[in-house]
């Protein structure tokens, strides 16, 4: 059963970011950016302003109660997604930068979606002062150079999982240096990446100049801090 089959009201929205809060936070996480995609559940009336609220709500009173662990907000667009309806979510965020939405994220499926549609939606988060991070070369069929070069045009922060980059794209990736999110057990497990972890190309990247955030399953270990934060 999928998740979206479980959570259907705004009570289960807020159960279920309480219940990720509190997990983390019992995991030893100090600084925790949530990411999640703005749902729109028609059958409850839940706008997808609704729904970020919701979980902003939960987050504003995590953070006042929390003394170990502080939580920001990363709204994402899925690559499916239209212009129009990626033109919402950055609306969402911006409306609610005061309320602790820092940026942007792509997400989605790698092997669907043309990334050059959605480029004014993230030009004017970009230009209204949200940070951008992005699901980059997560598999071959996105790791080409038209796409790489789109998605390197969106002036991101960060840059996830970077596995399947051209030579003269990660000659580029250095020159700018964004934050890179290798998530070993992610790349591993899945079979996105060969070799198994000791063949893990954060081998490559530990020595460039870019910050890197480690990740293993839900968890980010930070080995150099980089914005969005």
């Amino acid at each position: 059963m999928y998740i979206y089959d479980l959570i259907t009201t705004l009570a289960d929205i807020r159960l279920a970011t309480l219940s990720v809060l509190s997990n983390f936070e019992k995991d030893g996480v100090v600084y925790l950016e949530l990411r999640t995609t703005p749902r729109a559940i028609k059958a409850a009336n839940i706008t997808r302003a609704d729904y970020v609220s919701t979980v902003l709500d939960v987050v504003a009173k995590f953070n006042q109660d929390s003394t170990r662990m502080h939580c920001c907000l990363i709204l994402s667009v899925d690559r499916r997604h239209t212009l129009q309806q990626a033109e919402e979510v950055i609306d969402i965020a911006l409306a609610n930068k005061a309320r602790g939405v820092i940026g942007v994220n792509l997400c989605g499926n790698p092997m669907r979606g043309d990334v050059s549609t959605l480029k004014p939606a993230f030009a004017r988060a970009k230009a209204n002062g949200l940070h951008i991070t992005l699901h980059f070369g997560e598999v071959a069929a996105s790791g080409t150079l038209p796409e790489l070069r789109t998605m390197l045009d969106l002036q991101p922060d960060r840059l996830g999982h970077v596995i399947h980059v051209p030579e003269e794209i990660k000659q580029e990736i250095k020159h700018r240096r964004p934050g890179l999110e290798l998530c070993l057990s992610c790349n591993v497990l899945a079979e996105l990446t060969t070799g198994g972890f000791a063949d893990h190309h954060f081998g490559e990247w530990r020595d460039s100049q870019c910050p890197i955030a480690l990740s293993v399953s839900s968890q980010s270990y930070m080995v150099r801090r980089s914005p969005p934060r």
